[in-house]
C-alpha cells in the first residue's frame, strides 16, 4: 500500500463490525480517482482488491469496467485486472474474452516462446468447461517448456492454485524435479524461480489432492528437509503435519 489511508478500508472489510465502513471508504477512494480520470490510481486500488479482499470483488468489477472505459479498452493493465476479477467472480466466459483481448493488446510473443498469459487462458478454458481447448493449449505450452524448469514450475503452480488439470500438473512436476537436480548443483543458475524445496512442496500438494497421501508425505518431507528459507521450511512443515493427520 502507498499510504496508511489506503490500507484502512481493506482492514475494515475483514471485520464484520466495520465492513460497511470499509465499503464506503473504498467507494469514496474509487469515486475520487474516477472523477479525476486518474487511471493509474484506479488500477492501483483495483490491484489491491484483486490481492486482498474477496468481499469487494463485485464492486471492483464495476470499477474495472469504468477504468477500461476511461482508457477506451486500450490499457493492458486494466484489461488484465478485469480478466482476473472476472475469474475470481466465476465469470469464466467473459474472462476468456477479456484475456484474449489483453493478450492481443499487449502484443504476442514469438510462437516459439512461452507465455504465462496463455497459461492463464488455458486455465480459464478448463474452468469454463472448455476441456478440449484448455488441454490443447496446455499441450502446446508443455511442448515449448519440457526442458525449462521455470515454465514447468509456473504451469504446475497455477494449476494447483486454481485446482484444475491436477494429474497433468503432477506429470509436469515430475519433469521439473528431474531438471531441478541439475539446477541444484549449479553455482549460478539461469532459473528465476528455483527455490530449494518449492517444487517438492507443489508436488506434495498435487499428490494430496489426488488422494496419494503417502506420496505427498514423502514429497513434503523432502521439501522441508532441503528448504533454505525459514518461512518456506515452516510452511512445508505445516503442510507435512496436515498430510500426516489425514492418515489418522
Amino acid at each position: 500500500f502507498k499510504t496508511a489511508q489506503d490500507r484502512i478500508p481493506f482492514a475494515y472489510l475483514k471485520t464484520e463490525e466495520h465492513e460497511q465502513t470499509g465499503r464506503e471508504m473504498l467507494k469514496k477512494l474509487f469515486t475520487i480517482a474516477y472523477e479525476k480520470k486518474d487511471l493509474r490510481r484506479l488500477l492501483f486500488l483495483l490491484s489491491r482488491c484483486c490481492m486482498f479482499h474477496e468481499a469487494y470483488q463485485e464492486e471492483a468489477l464495476s470499477w474495472t469496467e469504468k477504468a477500461n472505459e476511461l482508457s477506451q479498452w486500450k490499457n493492458s493493465g486494466a484489461l488484465e485486472l478485469y480478466a482476473m476479477l472476472l475469474q475470481q467472480c466465476g465469470r469464466f466466459y467473459r474472462a476468456i474474452e477479456i484475456q484474449k483481448k489483453y493478450i492481443k493488446l499487449k502484443g504476442s510473443k514469438s510462437t516459439e516462446e512461452f507465455d504465462l498469459d496463455l497459461v492463464r487462458l488455458a486455465i480459464l478454458y478448463l474452468q469454463a468447461g472448455e476441456k478440449e481447448q484448455g488441454e490443447k493449449l496446455f499441450q502446446e505450452l508443455y511442448d515449448k517448456s519440457k526442458n525449462n524448469f521455470d515454465n514447468l514450475l509456473l504451469m504446475s503452480y497455477y494449476c494447483n492454485q486454481h485446482n484444475v488439470n491436477i494429474q497433468q500438473a503432477i506429470d509436469w512436476v515430475k519433469r521439473a524435479i528431474e531438471l531441478s537436480k541439475e539446477i541444484s548443483t549449479m553455482e549460478e543458475s539461469e532459473s528465476l524461480y528455483y527455490r530449494p524445496g518449492q517444487i517438492f512442496n507443489i508436488n506434495a500438494e498435487l499428490l494430496f489432492k489426488t488422494g496419494q497421501v503417502q506420496e505427498a508425505i514423502k514429497s513434503a518431507s523432502k521439501a522441508a528437509e532441503i528448504a533454505l528459507i525459514e518461512d518456506d521450511r515452516r510452511q512445508y512443515q505445516r503442510n507435512l503435519e496436515k498430510y500426516k493427520a489425514a492418515l489418522k
